[in-house]
């Protein structure tokens, strides 16, 4: 059988590294769209050591806001992929809650 590709948006937050890393530990492919890289790198090996390396082959990272990306760069990033899941949410500050953008959910 074959791996599946899973993308993945909100990878960074607190659910979604969870997601990252347990669709890695079943052995798919996950792309996800991260502000910050480095920063789900970190938190999954937060989780598991070494897991950003063990999985490297597996995760394909694109250092981006979910709202900056056009349309075409989303088509690209959605390409062959067998799901999305969206942990898209809000921090839990009043900036997160209150300010912009206000309709990410």
């Amino acid at each position: 059988s074959t791996a599946t590709t899973t993308l993945v948006v909100g990878a960074t937050g607190a659910t979604g590294k969870h997601v990252v890393l347990q669709l890695l530990q079943q052995k798919q492919n996950v792309r996800a769209i991260a502000r910050s890289k480095e920063r789900l790198l970190n938190s999954l090996d937060e989780i598991v050591p070494k897991s950003s390396e063990d999985f490297a082959k597996s995760l394909e990272v694109t250092e981006a806001s979910i709202l900056d990306l056009s349309d075409e760069e989303l088509q690209k990033a959605t390409k062959d992929c067998d799901a999305v899941v969206s942990c898209l949410g809000h921090n839990m500050t009043f900036k997160g809650m209150y300010g912009h953008p206000r309709r990410l959910v």
